[in-house]
């Protein structure tokens, strides 16, 4: 493994880029002051401060209030296994969710629980699906079962954003889907294969950015206007769940190129 698998790795366990690299950085010093740290992993001197500051508050990073303030990190054993015991407390935390998610059956419409949105009807969900995916600036994945989730709203936002350089992800099992989405162009098409992992109950997924994530569920006793799906924005916890889905989709999915 190279340092940018390393730092691919460390964000998919729900550190931040900056974060990623002054841990590696710390790795390689040992000890070292903010000029030293931004020397060595091109993070600006004036970020380095936060970032070793929020390195500390989860316990990965020890700071020694000198003049000038140095940091070490923590050891490694010991910082790989809490960063683990947060993962999992994470990826518990959205499936306890999914689950109250599927089998609700409150009203149609927005209902907030801490850092949660929960929209019900596939009518709003829609909607929020194009409001989520129209703020993406640098990527978007999105993950589809029926063609008539591809609205004209989404299809023609997907088409501004691939048009602007947004990268898109499209994945489903339905190569409808892939052949409707492969119209739009510059779109990376993937299919999930039939030993698709722990997602595979999802309705519809989006990520957008890797900080906003949204997952449809189907209530398996009602028609597809009951579904409700969970989404989350600009938190710790949609980030969290971004990464692992987008994990998984990579793991369980293969490039398609048309039947």
């Amino acid at each position: 493994m190279n340092e940018s698998d390393a730092l691919d790795a460390l964000e998919g366990l729900g550190l931040t880029s900056y974060e990623a690299k002054v841990l590696v950085g710390l790795q390689k010093l040992g000890t070292a002051t903010a000029s030293e740290i931004a020397r060595v992993t091109d993070v600006p001197r004036s970020q380095v401060y936060g970032t070793a500051d929020s390195l500390e508050a989860q316990g990965l990073v020890e700071v020694q209030n000198a003049s000038p303030t140095r940091f070490r990190a923590v050891d490694l054993d010991e910082a790989m296994a809490r960063l683990s015991e947060r993962f999992e407390r994470e990826r518990r935390r959205a499936t306890e969710y999914l689950r109250e998610v599927r089998g609700s059956l409150a009203d149609d419409g927005d209902e907030h629980r801490p850092d949660i949105w929960v929209t019900r009807g596939a009518d709003n969900i829609a909607r929020r699906v194009e409001d989520l995916v129209a703020d993406a600036e640098q990527r978007v994945v999105i993950g589809m079962s029926d063609p008539s989730q591809l609205t004209p709203g989404l299809v023609a936002t997907l088409e501004s954003l691939a048009e602007s350089g947004v990268r898109i992800v499209s994945v489903s099992e339905n190569p409808v889907v892939l052949d409707r989405l492969a119209e739009i162009g510059a779109v990376d098409l993937r299919r999930m294969r039939e030993d698709h992992g722990p997602d595979a109950e999802a309705n519809r997924m989006v990520a957008v950015d890797g900080r906003t994530i949204l997952i449809g569920m189907l209530d398996e006793a009602g028609p597809k206007s009951e579904e409700s799906a969970m989404w989350s924005a600009n938190t710790q916890f949609a980030t969290m769940l971004s990464r692992m889905i987008e994990n998984g989709l990579q793991q369980f999915s293969e490039s398609y190129t048309g039947v």
